[in-house]
């Protein structure tokens, strides 16, 4: 078997399609790559490698240039996945990363450390109590990014490990997920969210202050009981100062633990 290494060509995007589908066996892992080609401001080709044998694509992994807040420093970094390999392929030496994707007991052995965990907040929305403030949901603006980016910088000033989105509006949309900012009534911004549709899980909450935070998830609540959603509790996934904040709240329930998977390797 002859194996070659280089970067994606836009010849190559359907079969990186076809051998993360079939790696993973599903496809959630598979819209990453071509949601980062098309939407995030750093994106190389040149870092999304694929494995040729013999002349074919049999595996993929995608190297990401990120600045990552990682305890309590700015560290220029590449964040690494999805990583596959084809089924037919897998356990010849196509590279050692590709042998288990997210296998925790193999990043240690090229350096790789574990030190960092994660954060959620269970809430309970039956004790959040009615909307005092109504608010409406627009899409992220140009205008918008000065004020995310510094917002973001405030919640992730101490934390052990976050993603640091800068000022290109690519990063703050993200395909998938339902990316808006909260405005009053008159149009003042309030407050920015990244939540999943049917609300059991919020990514991101960025506010200028706890009760307007508490406000956003009133508002998100009520559009969701007004759809006839059933759910009894909200996952919230903030990292640092907002998470202390509403952590005081009657209706909320932190949840801190490191995880053996969450690694990094500093160059």
């Amino acid at each position: 078997m002859t194996l070659e290494l280089r970067g994606e060509t836009p010849a190559d995007y359907d079969r990186i399609d076809l051998v993360e589908t079939m790696a993973f066996e599903r496809m959630d892992e598979g819209h990453i790559t071509p949601l980062m080609r098309s939407g995030y401001a750093r994106y190389n080709s040149e870092l999304s490698v694929v494995a040729l044998a013999d002349g074919e694509i049999v595996g993929h992994t995608l190297f990401t240039p990120a600045t990552i807040r990682l305890i309590g420093r700015d560290v220029e970094s590449v964040a690494v996945g999805p990583i596959a390999v084809h089924p037919d392929h897998q356990k010849r030496g196509i590279g050692q990363a590709m042998l288990e994707y997210g296998h925790p007991e193999y990043y240690p052995r090229v350096g790789y450390v574990a030190c960092h965990g994660f954060g959620r907040i269970e809430i309970d929305p039956k004790q959040l109590g009615p909307v005092t403030q109504p608010l409406r949901p627009r899409p992220p603006v140009g205008d918008d990014l000065v004020w995310l980016v510094k917002r973001l910088r405030v919640e992730f000033a101490n934390v052990d490990f976050g993603w640091i989105w800068n000022e290109h509006l690519s990063e703050w949309i993200q395909p998938g997920l339902n990316t808006v900012v909260w405005v009053t009534p008159e149009g003042e911004r309030v407050g920015y969210s990244v939540d999943r549709h049917n609300i059991d899980g919020i990514k991101m909450l960025l506010a200028d202050d706890a009760r307007m935070a508490v406000e956003i998830l009133r508002n998100l609540w009520a559009h969701i009981s007004d759809e006839g959603g059933g759910m009894s509790k909200i996952a919230l996934h903030p990292s640092g100062w907002l998470a202390g904040q509403l952590a005081l709240e009657k209706w909320a329930t932190p949840d801190v633990r490191p995880s053996k998977a969450a690694m990094a390797f500093e160059l």
